[in-house]
């Protein structure tokens, strides 16, 4: 599986790659200090064309309870299907938890990458440290979706997922 993951690349990466980084953060996720659900250990990432919508990579990461999968599938996609063609570069734009509408989607360059499965400041963290270490996104961008979420995670995850 592997190798077929490895002939096929998102941005010039191997989606093998983009695999571990999520999975590396998903993992790291738990010793993040202020987690609230630090028993939530997997979930969905979806990578959309940001303009057409088109779904380069749907992969499940961690452990789902098989009583979550559907809901964070659905999550996951709605997420990054929200901002696609629009202006709004992170789903907390339009978030409105009320109406099952969540953070934990981002736009970087043509793309838009989503995560659903643990806490959605967690989701979005999660997604930030996958762009930040592709250098899908610069600092100055990661920090300024931060500022729209006040997500205050980004950074104990990023230190926290680096392999030693």
């Amino acid at each position: 599986m592997t190798e077929k993951k490895d002939n096929f690349r998102i941005y010039g990466e191997p989606v093998s790659k983009i695999v571990e980084i999520v999975s590396q953060a998903v993992e790291a996720s738990v010793k993040v200090p202020g987690n609230e659900a630090p028993d939530r250990q997997g979930g969905y990432l979806v990578i959309r064309e940001r303009y057409s919508g088109f779904i380069l990579l749907l992969e499940r990461i961690g452990k789902c309870p098989p009583a979550d999968v559907a809901r964070y599938l659905d999550l996951a996609q709605e997420k990054g299907l929200r901002i696609v063609s629009g202006q709004d570069i992170s789903s907390w734009q339009s978030r409105s938890p009320e109406t099952g509408k969540f953070g934990g989607a981002i736009v970087a360059g043509n793309l838009t990458i989503a995560f659903s499965g643990l806490k959605e400041s967690i989701d979005e963290a999660v997604v930030l440290v996958l762009a930040l270490r592709l250098s899908w996104l610069t600092p100055n961008e990661v920090i300024a979706i931060t500022e729209i979420s006040g997500n205050r995670f980004v950074k104990a995850l990023h230190n926290l997922s680096i392999p030693k």
